[in-house]
């Protein structure tokens, strides 16, 4: 069985260093797993691969809003920009978010596939009022863009 964790707080600290197949902390809750106050994008990768070193994570998504997010196993970073879009509402794209990834994982899909799904339907969430859903349409057409325009994200192998 694997566990996929997107919380905050105390139970993000607890969730984290008792292990789970995928954390998604967004940057701020990072900085709080990470004990430190904030992180720049130029001290992101740095400090998310320490992390990954020192817990018991497989997989690590970072959220970072409208400007996508960042995936990070032991191999590889996988750099996703979302594309841009009018937002009506923030609430729930996080949630949204973990949910397409949860989703595109059950369909067999690749990691790399799996974040790009994620980071679609997240940016789906924000074109609907408040606390709608995203939807299906928005989604498939964002994951459509984001698949297609691979030079939106970067792969970088690590060596081990």
């Amino acid at each position: 069985m694997k566990y996929i964790l997107d919380t905050s707080g105390e139970a993000l600290l607890k969730g984290a260093r008792a292990g789970v197949y995928l954390l998604k902390p967004n940057l701020g809750e990072l900085a709080t797993l990470c004990g430190v106050e904030t992180i720049s994008f130029l001290e992101l990768e740095s400090i998310a691969q320490t992390f990954l070193k020192n817990n018991p994570c497989e997989v690590l998504v970072v959220s970072l809003g409208p400007q996508g997010a960042v995936m990070l196993t032991a191999q590889s970073v996988d750099y996703i920009s979302a594309p841009i879009v009018y937002q009506k509402s923030t609430i729930g794209a996080g949630d949204s978010m973990v949910a397409g990834m949860v989703h595109a994982l059950a369909q067999g899909k690749s990691l790399s596939e799996m974040v790009k799904y994620g980071v679609a339907c997240g940016t789906a969430a924000t074109m609907t009022d408040g606390t709608q859903l995203c939807k299906r349409k928005d989604v498939e057409e964002l994951n459509d863009w984001i698949s297609s325009n691979s030079n939106t994200s970067q792969k970088i192998k690590i060596n081990a």
